[in-house]
């Protein structure tokens, strides 16, 4: 089915091959994937290579780099919900002691 449509399959092995290189981690691999596109490519994946093309340093680092802010994000999302369902705690420090026994800082 994908052989019966030039863009699709332009477009398909694209990104097949960012995907790889992602989870290979080979930076030079996704940077020739992204400065040398076929021609025949979608409209939105010629976009989107546009925009790695323009943050490619950042790219770059996560492609050398361990450090992400997940575990904040997941924290902050923690908090917030909390902080939505557990409206009207009359001290602040049970509020606190709440997020440390959901985040296993604390034992019960």
């Amino acid at each position: 089915m994908i052989n019966t449509n030039k863009e699709l399959k332009a477009t398909y092995e694209c990104y097949q091959g960012i995907i790889n290189s992602i989870h290979n981690r080979d930076f030079n691999e996704f940077k020739s994937i992204i400065n040398h596109p076929n021609n025949n490519l979608s409209n939105k994946m010629k976009q989107s290579l546009k925009l790695y093309r323009k943050n490619i340093k950042y790219i770059e680092n996560s492609f050398k780099y361990d450090i992400n802010n997940g575990i904040i994000e997941g924290t902050n999302n923690l908090i917030k919900t909390l902080k939505r369902i557990a409206f009207g705690y009359k001290k602040f420090d049970h509020f606190i002691s709440r997020i440390f026994l959901i985040k296993g800082i604390i034992k019960g």
